[in-house]
């Protein structure tokens, strides 16, 4: 039970992470598109807001419950990491997501990373979860 918790709050604190890299911790570029519109890396910021903010709530749930749905926590973690890594780089098609072209461009240059990071983290996490709480049977 206690095992759940932990793997429940560090799942909350990486979702948290993740939804606030975009735009408290390490802001995307603020500047427009030619077109008038924001640029992709925007819309990649949205995102993988989104997706943090669903994991962190997910997450917040089963520690409430006490530990109960941290299997599907794990997995959603498992899969937000994956989509946060995958989608803004064009492996997953999800219209309108990217990172500018430009390596100086803050999207490239802080951004990208730290999400990238936050992702190989959770990855870790959830899948070390996985397996931990496998081997144990889930009972404990």
């Amino acid at each position: 039970m206690k095992l759940k918790k932990i793997f429940s709050a560090g799942n909350a604190a990486l979702g948290l992470l993740l939804a606030l890299v975009p735009f408290c911790l390490a802001p995307v570029c603020s500047s427009l598109s030619a077109g008038g519109g924001h640029m992709k890396c925007w819309y990649s910021a949205v995102f993988i807001t989104a997706v943090g903010a669903m994991l962190c709530a997910a997450s917040l749930v089963s520690l409430l419950r006490g530990g109960r749905g941290v299997f599907t926590v794990l997995l959603l973690g498992t899969a937000a990491a994956a989509a946060v890594w995958l989608a803004p780089d064009g492996v997953i098609p999800v219209n309108g997501c990217g990172w500018c072209r430009a390596p100086a461009h803050a999207c490239r240059a802080l951004t990208r990373p730290l999400v990238l990071k936050a992702a190989a983290a959770l990855a870790l996490l959830d899948l070390g979860g996985l397996t931990l709480l496998f081997i144990k049977g889930g009972s404990r």
